[in-house]
């Protein structure tokens, strides 16, 4: 084991540090304006381990992939906007209902109602409905799925039956 850690493709003085152990961690900081002159829509990340700082082997990568090289398909893309924390709380805006976790819009359709959300990549959603205020929540059918790796807003329909006079919506976040 080596101490070497370091970015690929960024500016000189973008800083990483790796825990002191085989099986520790990397972390770092990148100006993605610098490196890239604007800030990118998507970045693609992967992560490797190579036996040597100067050209050895490919020992271990994530996302995983095959061979000896990494190959352009075995990159994580991220939305860049799915990264946004204006708080600086730690929690990404999206996952945050006082920000980014919103309701986009609830608009009729040929089909019933469409519900269109915020959403961030990777993660899990489930639509409920209620017939009026204090009325107890149902899962709505068709209602749970998950955001794809760019996918920034989500939508679901609902057809309620003639008879509701009324119905509201809910988008839970599931863990």
């Amino acid at each position: 084991m080596t101490s070497y850690a370091g970015w690929a493709n960024a500016p000189t003085n973008a800083q990483a540090v790796k825990a002191a152990t085989n099986s520790g961690s990397m972390a770092g900081t990148i100006d993605l304006v610098a490196a890239f002159g604007a800030m990118p829509t998507n970045i693609y990340l992967c992560a490797a381990a190579y036996q040597t700082a100067d050209g050895g082997a490919l020992a271990a990568q994530c996302p995983a992939g095959s061979g000896t090289d990494i190959d352009p398909s075995e990159f994580l893309v991220i939305p860049t906007a799915a990264l946004r924390d204006d708080n600086g709380d730690g929690k990404f805006d999206r996952l945050d209902p006082a920000l980014g976790f919103t309701l986009h819009s609830l608009q009729p359709g040929s089909s019933g109602y469409v519900i269109n959300w915020a959403s961030m990549p990777g993660r899990t959603y489930q639509v409920v409905w209620a017939a009026g205020l204090g009325a107890a929540w149902s899962n709505l059918s068709g209602g749970l799925t998950t955001a794809g790796p760019l996918q920034l807003v989500l939508s679901c329909t609902d057809a309620p039956p003639s008879v509701a006079s009324q119905r509201l919506y809910r988008v839970k976040l599931l863990p």
